[in-house]
């Protein structure tokens, strides 16, 4: 099978092979690799002396680095991008890639928050890295139903659910002055006027308090629909499910101050979905290495993105953020794995309309 180079024409075809078999056996032992060990290690039939040569020239060029005199080398940032374009020609040569990932139990409930947060907790435990999927965003969340059932006299519980299947329940008070007789009357008052529209627009309408139809038959309806607002902004405000920072902890590849830089990242979600933004594209999984993503404080992390679909039409992103030497074979396979998986549940007939 014909490999398209995946690196410019500066190295010929045997530095390239040295150069990833460097890059593999440092993620591997996560020590210095020489040349005698790329020899041990590889099918390449050249001489020691030639192998050194071409580490010399690598670490010219910048895909290598020496740690401190007589130490193998080290991989660069330009040397992990060269062997992850490697794997990513290579896997676009081949017939696809399996996984391991045994999803088939945790994907089947029919709960959307629910099944994001288990995606999470699968990929930041097959990669002892953090991961952060976002929510479906509030211009999508049309309402379905709104359900209303009595607990006592003076409580009932509150179901809100939308087009994707997210929603929100609760035990509310009742306004003072309302009886629970009237609840089916008032719950279908509220399906019918708030049936189809997005959380976005029940959001716009109430803080002008300016009803958009005859929906409000007196000052009762008015204050439980103003109870579900409040529900609503507070539990399906648009953010991320994490998970994964645990495994990160105690890693040698990291410091305590890159630490610092990925929980900072991960406490404030206006960043995290500002970063998300700027580095997502919509052409498969994308991988961010180092300095390229261009965050100072994570520049001891690579970053990988992808988004799931309902349909043709991105709904959600994720963001896997992990130590740099990791086998990114996995990563790729898993994190494209779990991308299509989600977007198979968003699209499915089972999913609220």
């Amino acid at each position: 099978m014909q490999r398209r180079k995946p690196s410019g024409k500066d190295l010929n075809e045997r530095q390239e092979r040295v150069l990833y078999c460097v890059v593999k056996e440092y993620i591997i032992r996560r020590t210095p690799v020489s040349s005698s060990r790329v020899l041990e290690v590889s099918n390449i039939k050249y001489s020691s002396a030639t192998i050194r040569n071409d580490m010399k020239k690598l670490e010219y060029l910048g895909y290598l680095y020496q740690p401190h005199t007589s130490a193998g080398r080290v991989p660069t940032d330009k040397g992990y991008r060269f062997y992850v374009d490697s794997i990513k020609s290579l896997k676009e040569n081949s017939m696809g890639s399996e996984t391991e990932l045994d999803t088939h139990h945790t994907f089947e409930f029919v709960d959307p928050s629910i099944i994001l947060k288990r995606a999470a907790k699968i990929l930041a435990y097959a990669f002892r890295s953090v991961v952060a999927i976002e929510r479906p965003r509030r211009e999508y969340l049309r309402i379905q139903r709104i359900i209303l059932y009595p607990l006592t006299k003076f409580h009932v519980l509150m179901t809100v659910l939308t087009e994707l299947g997210l929603h929100v329940t609760r035990v509310v008070k009742l306004p003072k002055g309302m009886d629970v007789s009237e609840l089916n009357e008032l719950a279908e008052m509220l399906n019918k006027g708030l049936f189809g529209k997005t959380l976005d627009q029940v959001k716009k309408a109430v803080s002008k308090y300016e009803p958009e139809s005859n929906i409000w038959y007196d000052h009762r309806a008015e204050s439980i629909f103003h109870l579900m607002f409040t529900l609503v902004e507070q539990e399906m405000e648009e953010g991320f499910e994490k998970d994964g920072l645990q495994y990160m902890i105690g890693c040698d590849q990291l410091t305590q101050q890159d630490l610092k830089g990925l929980s900072s990242i991960l406490s404030d979600d206006g960043r995290l979905r500002d970063l998300v933004e700027r580095l997502f594209n919509d052409k498969g999984v994308k991988i961010y290495i180092g300095s390229e993503h261009g965050v100072r404080e994570l520049r001891s992390y690579s970053m990988v993105l992808a988004g799931y679909r309902r349909k043709d039409r991105i709904i959600g992103k994720m963001l896997v953020i992990l130590p740099k030497a990791v086998p990114y074979e996995k990563v790729l396979g898993y994190t494209e794995y779990m991308a299509n998986r989600l977007t198979e549940f968003f699209s499915s007939e089972e999913v609220l309309k």
